[in-house]
């Protein structure tokens, strides 16, 4: 008995004229929907830059010390023994 009464009801609401005034409106509705919950672009991961490698003594190669023909070692005369640890 519902299923008549209501299908009786929806014939008699549906104005075709109404439809198709509204049908426009309708579809820009649901353009703005799907634009609005449409999942963003992930962004594209940047490089790295290089990192900077640390300034070495020429004179001793970063080691702090030099070593000398007969084998002893001596602080570095141009970084002082600091390059080194």
């Amino acid at each position: 008995m519902w299923q008549y009464i209501l299908s009786v009801l929806a014939a008699l609401a549906a104005d075709p004229a109404q439809i198709d005034r509204e049908a426009p409106r309708a579809s820009a509705a649901v353009s703005a929907a799907y634009a609005t919950t449409a999942p963003e672009k992930a962004p594209e991961p940047q490089p790295e830059p290089p990192k900077p490698t640390p300034a070495v003594c020429k004179d001793c190669g970063g080691k702090g010390y030099i070593v000398h023909g007969d084998g002893h070692r001596t602080a570095c005369p141009t970084c002082g023994g600091k390059s080194g640890s």
